[in-house]
């Protein structure tokens, strides 16, 4: 008995210690939370039922109602979950965090954000919506019977009543390695997408993040159809009176200035058909990236579309099959038809001069051979050229030229040089059609 007395005043200590922490903590985070209640009182008026704390520093806020002071509606949170490094963390944290140091982890999940399809918040963003289609011009779909493009009444149409989201967002620093972040929106029912970054290594600081902030290294993002693909193929092939394989050849061929409107963007030939695959059985989209060091992705803007695929070394697959062509265009805008002449404005003008020589083939061939500095390689010599200026052909005809700084796993990278600096572009071997070097 004699030592079962100091270990039963050790444990009971302990559990004195961390029950008095953990009720500490809570009263802390319960403070917090009210003082953020009372900030945000102007725009909404927002009541939750409870809060708990646990030992491994998660803290848990439990049925959360928000009432906006602009919308007679009351919007719903089932839990607001924050995961953070442990409950020492939550004792010495804001010390730190007024240091300016992030945690080593910290994840942020908000569960059960419903929505009532229908009420004031879904009819405002519906007026939004649809002052940006009448802005734009463009329907987007032409296919689906009355429904011109998805909007909040036309997800109610295909029977989703309320929309509960469910948000994930979170990072973790590596020990001495790279910064991990994720982002997931779930809408129950409907759809998923994560986006899973991967940055250099930093320093957990605020200040670093501002000032140096640390380079990406890759990001993949998912997206999985949960049931919107087939609820809108039902839908859409009812209200035409079209067949499944009529509606989803229609969605396939769309114009280009349609497909513009709805993606940004034209796709080729390959992205179509993977698109068909999916619309055939929709399940798992998925687009990797691992972009080469120095890539600014603000200044990503400023290129055509199939320059970009290059500078990411974007990889797509659907339903695990990869999509094995990413040509991709912009819809070009109708030029406008200059005016006809008139005799008047014929006459100030005088004679029309005369029409310039056609030169004939062979012409053009010897004018070609004498201003064009390349000359034609082999595509399998094409490694016996690192360092030396290259122009590369692409199946699809787009053309490359750079200085050639690698040919490594059937991959040719190009560097090529821009306003801002220089960039590589990772191309792969097998589509090259034609390899030139500088004479």
């Amino acid at each position: 008995m004699r030592w079962k007395t100091p270990v039963i005043v050790v444990v009971l200590t302990t559990i004195g210690l961390v029950g008095g922490a953990t009720f500490y903590v809570r009263g802390q985070v319960t403070r917090t939370l009210e003082e953020a209640i009372t900030a945000i009182a102007p725009l909404a008026e927002v009541h939750y039922d409870n809060i708990s704390v646990t030992l491994g520093g998660k803290i848990h806020v439990f049925d959360i109602d928000i009432r906006p002071r602009l919308a007679n509606e009351n919007l719903r949170v089932e839990s607001l979950d924050i995961e953070t490094p442990g409950l020492w963390f939550l004792l010495t944290g804001t010390r730190k965090l007024s240091d300016g140091k992030l945690p080593e982890h910290l994840r942020v999940t908000l569960n059960g954000f419903t929505v009532v399809n229908g009420g004031a918040v879904t009819e405002s963003l519906d007026r939004v919506i649809a002052l940006s289609a009448q802005k734009s011009g463009q329907t987007l779909m032409s296919n689906c019977g009355d429904l011109d493009y998805l909007d909040f009444k036309a997800y109610r149409r295909l029977g989703y009543q309320n929309l509960v989201f469910d948000i994930v967002a979170g990072y973790r620093f590596e020990p001495r390695g790279p910064l991990r972040a994720q982002l997931q929106w779930r809408t129950r029912d409907l759809a998923t997408a994560t986006i899973d970054f991967e940055f250099g290594a930093a320093l957990p600081t605020f200040n670093d993040l501002m000032t140096s902030p640390p380079s990406l290294r890759t990001f993949t993002l998912t997206y999985q159809d949960l049931s919107i693909t087939e609820r809108l193929k039902k839908f859409c092939t009812e209200a035409s009176g079209a067949s499944v394989e009529q509606y989803i050849d229609s969605e396939v061929n769309r114009s280009d200035g349609a497909y513009q409107a709805a993606w940004g963007f034209v796709p080729g030939p390959g992205i179509r058909d993977a698109y068909r695959a999916f619309l055939v059985k929709p399940g798992e989209i998925r687009v990797q990236a691992t972009p080469p060091a120095g890539v600014e992705l603000q200044a990503l803007r400023m290129f055509k579309p199939d320059d970009v695929v290059s500078m990411l070394n974007l990889r797509v697959s659907v339903n695990d099959t990869a999509v094995s062509d990413l040509s991709m265009t912009v819809a070009n805008k109708p030029a406008e038809a200059a005016p006809a002449p008139t005799a008047k404005t014929a006459a100030k003008a005088g004679p029309s001069p005369a029409l310039p020589h056609k030169p004939t083939p062979s012409e053009i061939i010897q004018r070609a051979q004498k201003r064009d500095p390349y000359r034609v390689v082999a595509v399998k010599d094409i490694g016996q050229h690192v360092n030396e200026k290259v122009r590369l052909t692409l199946a699809r005809g787009t053309v490359r030229e750079g200085l050639l700084v690698q040919v490594t796993n059937g991959t040719v990278r190009v560097e090529r040089q821009y306003r801002s600096g220089q960039m590589v572009i990772a191309i792969p071997t097998k589509q090259i059609v034609q390899a030139e070097v500088l004479r």
